[in-house]
This record gives structure tokens, sequence and C-alpha cells, in this order.
């Protein structure tokens, strides 16, 4: 639903730090200032400050409007978050933010128990509006799986499962409309 799409980037970007710098050496996506991090910035070509490169400079200058629309381009759409019933907009599009947008289609698939293609078609939009608030609830069990398999989750697991508790209760919020 379009109309989440503040509040889920307000959320994420909550759990990511916002405005904050961090270089993290065990991160692999690099330097990351608004959750861009250098990784990504460099695959959309975000050369801010125009020296023809993308750079550490390039994250110091990330500006929440850019990063609003690196959420909304990049995440967003790429899970047709507009599509989604609310509360599954927002931990969807989170999850892609985290994962990657594939990632994050074939695991609100798996909690929407249909096969797990990566297309949100009307299989999978039909599903998770059949019943969002059960497949909002597999979808923190699948995440949390799907990141405890990740080569970062010895370093970085406490504080990923600390996001998908504190993304999920927001989600659950927006689903029955308290935020």
């Amino acid at each position: 639903m379009e109309q989440n799409l503040a509040t889920a980037f307000r959320v994420t970007m909550a759990v990511e730090g916002g405005q904050r710098f961090v270089d993290h050496p065990s991160d692999p996506g690099g330097a990351t200032k608004w959750g861009v991090s250098l990784r990504l910035a460099r695959r959309l070509g975000l050369d801010l400050d125009g020296d023809g490169d993308v750079d550490v400079d390039d994250i110091r200058l990330i500006s929440e409007p850019v990063a609003q629309r690196v959420f909304d381009q990049v995440f967003w759409q790429a899970v047709r978050a507009d599509d989604l019933p609310a509360g599954l907009d927002l931990a969807t599009a989170d999850a892609a933010f985290h994962h990657g947008d594939l990632a994050a289609r074939r695991l609100v698939q798996r909690a929407a128990g249909v096969t797990a293609d990566g297309i949100i078609g009307p299989i999978t939009l039909k599903a998770c509006h059949a019943d969002r608030m059960e497949v909002l609830r597999r979808l923190g069990g699948v995440r949390l799986v799907y990141m405890s398999t990740l080569p970062g989750w010895g370093t970085f697991g406490e504080g990923w499962g600390s996001r998908v508790v504190d993304v999920h209760a927001a989600a659950q919020d927006l689903a029955v409309g308290r935020i």
C-alpha cells in the first residue's frame, strides 16, 4: 500500500541506524549511511560528490531524501509492496533492504505457502491477502531461519534478530491500524 511507504522507510531506518555513518569491517556491504551501503551505492552509481567514482566520501554525503528514493525505487517497488497488504508491505520491504529483493520475495512466498520462485504475482498476492496476519507471523520466523544461515550470523545475529522482532512488531501495528 503506497501510503505505507513513509512508515516503512521510517521503521527500516530506525533499525538500520538512520543517518549514522558506520563502517564495520565484517559487514560485506562496506561503509553505510541511511542504510545505503557502499556496495549498493556503487551498483547504483551514486557519485554524490561528482568526482567520477563511488567511494566512502559519497556514503558520507547520503542524505535522507537520497535514502528515501533508494528505498522506494530499489526495494519497495522491487517487492511490489504497494500491492501487499498493510504490515506485509513494511516487513517485506525491510527484508528486501536487509537481504536483497530476490531473497525477500522468496521469503514472503515461503511464509505465504506458495512456490518460492521470486516472482510476486497473482498467486503470491492472493495468498498474502487471504490471511495477512498469519503470513506476517510466519515471515518473521522464515527471516530468522534464513539469516541464521548467512556468514555474518556469528557477528551480527543478535542485532539481526532484534531487527526482525522490532520490524515485525511495527508491521503488526501497521496491519491493525495502530500506526
